[in-house]
């Protein structure tokens, strides 16, 4: 069985404006959060714990859900790619981009370009569901991510690619495969504020409820998160990690974080926490837990 690690919103890169046409609105409001708060908490020393943790539990497959970059700058994203490379390259990586990542209009296109051997089938501009299948589990990666105004982090999946998006599920599901859908914004709005919230979340969760999958993963809200959905044949657990950088000033749920997953033979999975320890610099095992039997 498969053993994967889901990380989310490295926030890795530094913005840097390389010419007045990189300047919007937008992209000022982000350099000054970036300025006097989100370069502290988020840091290039828990990234290279994380790297050299990946590197003791090796994972067969690297699920990123989304935000490698902060503002989508066409320097971040070629830094970016050279970070998910680091990661392990397309074989091993397969990525959903974030809000920060199509930052701007044009943003998807530029991912697209600079990404594509990451994103596997389908492009960031279409948001068509991108298929990886091996040993019996089906990655699918589908894009919430879209432009906004300034002030404004909300998702969208859109109705033509949630069509897209449940042929592709009943497909899979009458092979029998595992299906882990992965996207950038939760499909829950609880607690969430409107500006940040995932605006298709109750047809995506009406879609799910028909068609089913094993297992949903999320990030963006820079935290913790087990949740459930209701599936045809039961609940779907979901699952959103922290930002994979943070050094977690706002308390341990929202400290660095990934998961290992593994599917068990009997059904569900197992989920163990990889938490970044600020006293000693490293990843430690922090829990683990059975999902979905």
């Amino acid at each position: 069985m498969p053993l994967l690690a889901h990380l989310s919103d490295l926030h890795v890169t530094t913005p840097r404006w390389r010419s007045l046409g990189e300047i919007t609105p937008k992209r000022v409001l982000g350099a000054l959060s970036w300025g006097l708060r989100r370069r502290h908490e988020h840091r290039p020393e828990v990234l290279e714990a994380l790297l050299r943790d990946l590197e003791t539990t090796s994972p067969d497959r690297v699920l990123v859900t989304g935000d490698v970059t902060n503002q989508g700058l066409q320097g971040e994203i070629e830094a970016g790619r050279d970070w998910l490379l680091r990661l392990g390259g397309p074989d091993r990586v397969l990525l959903v981009p974030g809000n920060h990542d199509i930052f701007v209009p044009g943003g998807a296109r530029a991912v697209e370009a600079c990404w594509g051997p990451f994103l596997a089938h389908g492009t960031a501009s279409t948001a068509e569901p991108r298929v990886r299948v091996a040993d019996g589990v089906a990655l699918v990666g589908v894009d919430s991510a879209r432009a906004t105004s300034a002030g404004q982090a909300t998702g969208r999946i859109g109705q033509r690619a949630r069509h897209q998006l449940e042929c592709c599920l009943r497909a899979l599901g009458r092979r029998r495969l595992r299906r882990v859908v992965l996207l950038h914004h939760p499909p829950w709005i609880e607690g969430i504020s409107r500006r940040r919230a995932l605006e298709d979340a109750g047809p995506l969760r009406e879609l799910l409820g028909r068609v089913g999958a094993e297992l949903v993963l999320h990030g963006h809200v820079h935290r913790l998160a087990f949740t459930r959905l209701s599936g045809p044949e039961g609940d779907i657990p979901v699952v959103g990690v922290p930002s994979a950088s943070a050094r977690g000033a706002r308390g341990r749920d929202h400290r660095a974080r990934y998961h290992l997953l593994r599917p068990l033979s009997e059904g569900g999975w197992s989920c163990r926490a990889r938490v970044f320890d600020p006293g000693t610099g490293l990843f430690e095992e922090a829990s683990s837990r059975e999902l979905g039997r």
